[in-house]
């Protein structure tokens, strides 16, 4: 892939501009990041797999890698006074009492999930500056942690997509094996896979 003089991106071999998804962003994965020991990690319901444009029902949205981005804490418009509980998903105390100050609020969906993926890729660059977009993919890629397909024994809520119903309110996340592409970004994996100039 390479982009033209407006800085768009194209395909490399046709010159043909690429289709992007302009609705739904990459996915996003859920963590409990109080207790990392027992940290529960699982594909969100929605995200690009949803994505469908009936203008371009040949072409296929291909995850490359997932990225943290639920609960994320940060700048929240408004007059707010801070979440003072904890996400609904977290086995810790229902009740925070470092609550945020106003205008910070937990936050979640593909907004907090990309900065990741794009501050790991900046990190990357700065180390090499001379990698290209598609090395720099290659190496997110390959130093990800796959995911498996499924998540046995955790409580559903709102609308998560579930496997068959097991007696006591606990659900089966399931989804199919392209809906984690190569699995969740290593950040120190994949800087240290470029080799200082």
């Amino acid at each position: 892939m390479g982009v033209d003089e407006l800085g768009a991106p194209k395909y490399l071999g046709t010159g043909e501009l690429v289709p992007c998804p302009q609705i739904r962003g990459t996915w996003w994965c859920q963590d409990v990041a109080e207790d990392i020991e027992n940290e529960i990690s699982y594909i969100s319901y929605f995200g690009s797999r949803e994505y469908v444009n009936p203008a371009f029902l040949n072409e296929s949205v291909e995850l490359d890698v997932v990225a943290p981005g639920s609960q994320i804490l940060g700048p929240y418009p408004g007059d707010t006074s801070g979440y003072r509980h904890t996400p609904w998903w977290s086995q810790g105390s229902t009740w925070n009492p470092n609550a945020p100050p106003a205008n910070y609020w937990y936050v979640s969906g593909t907004s907090m999930a990309t900065p990741h993926v794009s501050g790991v890729a900046a990190l990357m660059l700065e180390k090499d500056p001379d990698y290209t977009q598609a090395q720099v993919e290659y190496i997110l890629k390959n130093t990800a942690t796959p995911l498996p397909t499924a998540m046995l024994g955790y409580p559903f809520a709102f609308n998560y997509v579930r496997c068959p119903f097991v007696a006591g309110g606990i659900y089966q996340f399931c989804w199919d094996e392209n809906a984690t592409g190569a699995g969740i970004i290593q950040a120190d994996e994949a800087i240290a896979a470029i080799p200082t100039p």
